[in-house]
């Protein structure tokens, strides 16, 4: 056999090798790009919840994000940021408060540190000191950015086998 095609027998070889392994690889890391890319806009929603001012007599205790299907029928993906305040204000007081940043965001008192506490999730906030009144202002979002469902990029994210 000739050098030169020999050189060609093994360029296709090494060539065919590593289409193989790209398809192999490729579930993986097309799994692991969606799974940090919905990670990433539960982060956003946490970060402007946490770019708020803090009401007077109110400390930050905890903040977290969670990306999945968390309340609710069907397939899609839901993008949660959570705070955990201490404060001596009432709930109301609060509502009003985060309302006017944001129409989006609720509030409710905390008792536990436990957020969802089921046989699927179990999302917990740090511990709850004692003595002190918790409160967690959440907004959740369905449809980040305005994408709609026929929205290829809306329908590659809900790949992500937390939505289902």
């Amino acid at each position: 056999m000739k050098k030169a095609t020999r050189k060609l027998l093994i360029g296709l070889a090494c060539a065919a090798l590593c289409l193989v392994l790209l398809l192999i690889a490729s579930p993986f890391l097309l799994y692991g790009g969606i799974h940090l890319a919905n990670d990433r806009i539960a982060a956003e929603i946490e970060e402007e919840l946490r770019g708020i001012p803090l009401p007077e007599k109110t400390e930050l205790a905890d903040s977290l994000s969670v990306a999945g299907k968390l309340s609710g029928n069907g397939n899609g993906m839901q993008y949660y940021g959570m705070l955990l305040l201490s404060s001596e204000l009432e709930q109301e007081e609060l509502e009003a408060y985060y309302r006017t940043y944001s129409k989006a965001t609720s509030v409710r008192e905390q008792k536990t540190p436990y957020i969802f506490d089921d046989e699927y999730f179990r999302i917990r906030f740090s511990d709850l000191q004692p003595g002190k009144r918790y409160f967690m202002v959440w907004s959740m979002e369905a449809n980040p950015s305005g994408w709609t469902e026929t929205d290829w990029v809306s329908m590659v994210l809900d790949f992500d086998i937390r939505g289902h």
